[in-house]
């Protein structure tokens, strides 16, 4: 994704950011614990939009989409 790593790159923090709140939410939905997972869901959503902020994107202009084959080739 394209402004994700925009996000990554210009703010060093984003990516261990991104992944502990993945790994939270996995870590939650293996336990059956549905309140925490979406506990870290809204972490994570709320993180995700203070990190666009952060990085000065604008919430409202459209993302720009990968081109299907190299979407397709990082997931192999």
């Amino acid at each position: 994704n394209p402004t994700l790593l925009q996000i990554f790159q210009r703010l060093p923090q984003a990516s261990q950011r991104n992944a502990a709140a993945h790994r939270q939410t996995l870590n939650a939905l293996q336990a059956g614990d549905a309140e925490a997972a979406a506990d870290w869901t809204r972490k994570h959503m709320v993180d995700f939009q203070r990190g666009f902020a952060l990085a000065g994107l604008d919430m409202s202009t459209p993302i720009a989409q990968p081109s299907p084959g190299l979407d397709k080739a990082n997931h192999r």
